[in-house]
């Protein structure tokens, strides 16, 4: 999408989370169809990095891939085009032109995205300036899922990444781990949701990670109809699943209760912007 204020290429769309939600699937959906051009890399991080919210200052880094990785990508890349986007992506200054940079590259009558569920973190400064930087018309969304799945899908991502055994870890250090900045405003909703409502009016729209579940091709349809896309289903890319736990370790009991007790609030206020999700996930 071009403005026409500046002349420069933005994402036609922008999901922003919920993180463990889906959206590794749906940006593995999404690439491959024929309207739509995805980043090389899948989040990118710009809001996040240039105003994080203040609790996560310092806190987090988004540079997932050590430099062998990167390295690897490089001797991967198809096209000296895809070459130099890499190196704009990982080796320069994280700027607004930066930012149009990196979707200067897709052909000009593609659909472009940025899904990066990070930004569902952003306070009200970040969410302000993303307002300035992406276009008018440009298309927001949130993926939400019940958010005891979440977090605890969440915990067990980040206790892999690290190499550790989730099982061996106590009740007492998962409950304290719980409460930290990054999975409490990530789980956040009514926080998030009222936050990017205030600013993209009328092009904000939540979509329900149960309903992925229930129906796959429905949900994927339903977003390519929401960014103004044909719809197209890939029968084998649809059934993928992404960064699953395939051990499919359940969440213990009383961590299950600690989850409910701290998010129950941020549910019941999601009610009268999603009717009947209280039922959902707390019946």
């Amino acid at each position: 999408m071009e403005n026409k204020k500046t002349g420069c290429l933005h994402p036609s769309f922008v999901c922003i989370g919920a993180q463990k939600a889906g959206t590794t699937w749906l940006y593995d959906n999404l690439c491959q169809h024929p309207d739509v051009w995805l980043p090389q890399v899948k989040e990118i991080h710009f809001f996040n990095t240039v105003c994080p919210h203040e609790r996560l200052i310092g806190v987090e880094t988004h540079n997932h891939l050590g430099p062998l990785e990167i390295w690897r990508l490089f001797f991967k890349s198809s096209s000296l085009k895809n070459l130099r986007w890499l190196k704009r992506f990982y080796y320069e200054p994280k700027t607004t032109q930066w930012y149009y940079g990196l979707f200067s590259v897709s052909p000009n009558d593609k659909c472009t995205g940025d899904i990066t569920p990070a930004y569902s973190t952003l306070d009200e400064k970040g969410v302000s300036f993303a307002r300035q930087v992406l276009p008018d018309k440009c298309k927001v969304f949130i993926i939400l899922r019940n958010p005891i799945e979440r977090l605890w899908s969440g915990l067990k991502m980040n206790y892999r990444w690290r190499g550790e055994n989730v099982h061996e870890i106590s009740s007492a250090s998962l409950s304290k781990e719980m409460q930290i900045a990054s999975h409490y405003l990530r789980t956040d909703y009514s926080r998030t949701v009222n936050l990017w409502q205030k600013y993209f009016p009328g092009d904000f729209k939540i979509f329900l990670f149960d309903d992925l579940v229930e129906n796959s091709a429905s949900f994927l349809t339903t977003i390519q109809d929401y960014i103004g896309v044909k719809r197209f289903v890939n029968k084998k890319t649809l059934a993928k699943k992404s960064n699953a736990d395939k051990k499919n370790i359940e969440i213990p009991t009383e961590i299950q209760k600690f989850v409910l007790a701290e998010y129950a609030e941020t549910i019941n206020k999601l009610e009268c912007i999603v009717p009947g999700i209280k039922e959902r996930w707390l019946g």
